[in-house]
């Protein structure tokens, strides 16, 4: 991992064009070292049908890209409001949906915590083009806890491979209050070990953060954008380091970004920084502000996701369960 301190910009701004135009100001350095390599971008934004990349976000990120040298660019989405907002601009849109019938597909190779094997599939022209900017709209993940730029890279899969990148079902609007009750009983009253389908929820977890991560080593973004202005009062962050990028906007709202599974592995990995103390910060201070962010209903079981490489490499995540009493030496005495 490259030792030299990741340069990030936040800004905390009264609307999202012009919070985002300010942060890409501060960047605009390693925008145009991005795309003297590539002129013609690919922008990728947030997939999740119910937490869509902002129209304005993608429009003042679209100028940042034509002032910074671009020639054209591609979007990774057909919807009919970003092709409304970046009307007259030298725009394509496409998805890997409309692709998955005729395209060349680059296939990536990866390896579940158990080491069984799997394979994703994304967009050969995905893969080759040299600048690959995310546009991440902040907000809680049933898989990944918070959602950012990185999860966002799951716009470019095959949509028989999306499964694997945390595209599983979550815990229905019903069942949330109660699943949030019982775990925190639960770990306030003295702990117990995961249940069998906690346990398999896990195993899934670190399956999709270990997915995540092998496409984010295959198809690493040049460049990131996240929109955190619901979420985060206002809060819009920026930067060539999509890990770095992912860890001021999870600290920005109240997460630790260690204890975000994608963001540990990737910075064990050697994909980015997400340690704060290595993240040179241009704007505004990094303050976390009360966050506006409802967390997934099953967030405390989800911060105890890791996988081996994470575990070996770094600090483990604090404990939600305390140690489950046992007698002296019983083989059964254990940390969950």
């Amino acid at each position: 991992m490259d030792e030299t301190n990741a340069k990030v910009a936040l800004i905390r701004a009264d609307r999202r064009r012009g919070g985002v135009a300010e942060a890409m100001a501060l960047v605009d350095a390693d925008l145009r070292r991005a795309l003297s390599d590539e002129p013609h971008p690919l922008l990728i934004p947030a997939m999740d049908r119910r937490a869509q990349a902002h129209p304005d976000v993608l429009s003042a990120l679209a100028d940042s890209v034509l002032a910074g040298g671009a020639s054209e660019f591609t979007v990774s989405s057909v919807d009919p409001r970003y092709q409304a907002e970046l009307w007259g601009r030298p725009a394509k849109f496409t998805t890997a949906d409309i692709l998955s019938s005729d395209a060349d597909w680059s296939t990536i190779s990866w390896s579940g915590p158990g080491g069984d094997p799997g394979e994703l599939r994304i967009p050969a022209a995905a893969a080759s083009c040299r600048c690959r900017i995310v546009v991440g709209l902040a907000g809680a993940h049933k898989v990944f806890r918070l959602a950012l730029g990185l999860a966002s890279l799951a716009a470019l899969v095959h949509p028989a491979d999306r499964g694997f990148v945390g595209g599983g079902g979550g815990i229905g609007p019903l069942r949330g209050p109660l699943v949030r009750g019982w775990l925190a009983m639960r770990s306030i009253s003295g702990g117990m070990r995961p249940t069998g389908p906690e346990r398999r929820r896990l195993a899934e977890v670190g399956r999709a953060t270990r997915a995540l991560a092998a496409l984010a080593s295959h198809a690493s973004p040049s460049f990131s954008v996240v929109d955190a202005f619901d979420a985060g009062q206002g809060t819009i962050v920026a930067g060539a380091d999509p890990v770095a990028v992912d860890a001021v906007a999870a600290a920005a709202l109240g997460f630790d970004p260690m204890e975000i599974g994608h963001l540990r592995m990737a910075h064990s990995l050697g994909l980015g920084v997400a340690d704060l103390s290595r993240i040179t910060l241009v704007g505004d201070a990094l303050v976390r502000p009360r966050p506006r962010l409802r967390r997934d209903p099953a967030d405390r079981l989800l911060r105890l996701a890791a996988t081996a490489p994470m575990a070996a490499t770094l600090a483990p995540p604090r404990p939600h369960f305390a140690t489950v009493p046992q007698s002296e030496g019983s083989r059964d005495a254990h940390r969950v």
